[in-house]
């Protein structure tokens, strides 16, 4: 594997390679774990999600896309952005899974739906008991509140 993908995979987890390692010998008896990347690759292939990445400060302050594409330090904290100045390898980086893809796997699976839609259909108990957290006055109040969002309110 070569070493910006391992770095890549590492930071997923944030799982030292030594802990991946010790985990590996600590399970081997119960299954074969080759590598994170190969267990990452086959989880993105079995969902159909896949992961994008992206280069990122090394203390998460920004990512060094559109607008700082072309920093080689980061324009918060001042780290550098790549190890050696080298841009092809960079100190850091985010893993960003789409949400959109997640959202229509969760959907197009009839149990997991209905479990989403619990809410939406949930009934309060009129006996005025707290059967569920949506019997609580807290909830209550939030449904009737309207979302405001840079000082301009929502019709929800």
């Amino acid at each position: 594997m070569d070493d910006i993908l391992a770095f890549k995979v590492r930071m997923v987890s944030n799982m030292p390679n030594a802990a991946f390692n010790q985990m590996r010998y600590a399970f081997q008896h119960k299954m074969e774990i080759v590598s994170l990347y190969r267990i990452t690759h086959k989880l993105a292939v079995i969902s159909g999600v896949m992961p994008k990445y992206f280069d990122c400060c090394v203390k998460s302050c920004v990512m060094f896309g559109r607008k700082y594409e072309d920093h080689t330090e980061c324009p918060v904290c001042g780290e550098p952005c790549y190890v050696n100045n080298d841009s092809t390898h960079p100190r850091r980086v985010f893993c960003y899974i789409p949400l959109i893809p997640r959202l229509q796997k969760l959907f197009a699976n009839a149990r997991v739906s209905k479990e989403l839609l619990y809410w939406h259909h949930y009934q309060r108990d009129a006996s005025g008991d707290i059967c569920d957290v949506f019997d609580g006055e807290h909830y209550a109040r939030l449904c009737k509140t309207r979302v405001t969002v840079d000082g301009k309110e929502l019709p929800h």
